[in-house]
Formats: structure tokens, C-alpha cells, sequence
């Protein structure tokens, strides 16, 4: 009768956890992504890493978490071939058009006339800007 419990991970982990796991004499089911598949993972780790930042309840969690979040990027923009100077660039481009995040606006509904040429934008990403089908008072 065997006396070791199993436990899905299911995700892409730091380069170090296989040989802690191994040393810790862990038994590991692993393999080595390809290209197209570390792309995925690396995707699906920066959203769990973004959602423990929201989940941050203190300054150190904060520095653990970003850091995280920080590594991430750094290995998506090193498969992906994305330089800093191309991100920065892009970034200036945004501010400029749309600014940035200094005034902490944040927008709980707005009201369009359906002939608005934005209304397509809209109606095109109603998972993100679902439609309000009663009327609110503002």
C-alpha cells in the first residue's frame, strides 16, 4: 500500500523547482515545453501572478508578487523577441494618446447615442462592456 499523496500542478514553474522537488525526494511528472506551448504557459502565469498581486495585502507581498509578475514579462519579451526600447516606445505612444493612469479616473458607465461611431467598438467587446439594459440615474 503506498503511502504518498498525488497533486495536480498543472503549470509552468522556475527553472530550480524541478531539482528542489528531486533533492526533496519528490517524485515529478514533467516535461519540457515546446516554443508554441511555454508561449501558453508563460500567458497563464502572468495572469495567476497578476491575480496574486490584486490579492496582495501588504507592502513585502507587494515586492514578492510584482517581482513575480516582473519575471514574467522578462521571459515572454525574451521568447518573443520584444526589446525594452520597443516596449517603452509603444508605452510613450499610448500616454500620449490616451495618458496615462496619474488621475485615477475610473469610469462606471457611460451613456452614447447608438449612431456614435465608438458604439461599434463597444458592441464588438460586450464581454468587457456588457450592454446596461436598465436605466441607472447619474
Amino acid at each position: 500500500m503506498s503511502h504518498k499523496q498525488k497533486y495536480f500542478f498543472n503549470k509552468l514553474v522556475r527553472d530550480n523547482v524541478v531539482d528542489i522537488l528531486k533533492k526533496e525526494k519528490i517524485d515529478i511528472n514533467y516535461k519540457r515545453l515546446s516554443e508554441g506551448e511555454y508561449i501558453k504557459q508563460l500567458k497563464l502565469k502572468l495572469i495567476e501572478e497578476a491575480k496574486e498581486v490584486f490579492e496582495a495585502k501588504n507592502q513585502g507581498e507587494f515586492l514578492e508578487e510584482i517581482s513575480d509578475l516582473l519575471d514574467v514579462i522578462e521571459a515572454l519579451k525574451k521568447i518573443l523577441k520584444i526589446s525594452d526600447k520597443k516596449i517603452l516606445e509603444k508605452s510613450e505612444l499610448k500616454k500620449k494618446s490616451k495618458g496615462s493612469f496619474e488621475n485615477r479616473y475610473f469610469i462606471n458607465f457611460i451613456d452614447i447615442e447608438r449612431n456614435h461611431p465608438y458604439i461599434s467598438c463597444f458592441e464588438k467587446n460586450s464581454n468587457k462592456y456588457p450592454k446596461v439594459e436598465k436605466n441607472i440615474p447619474g
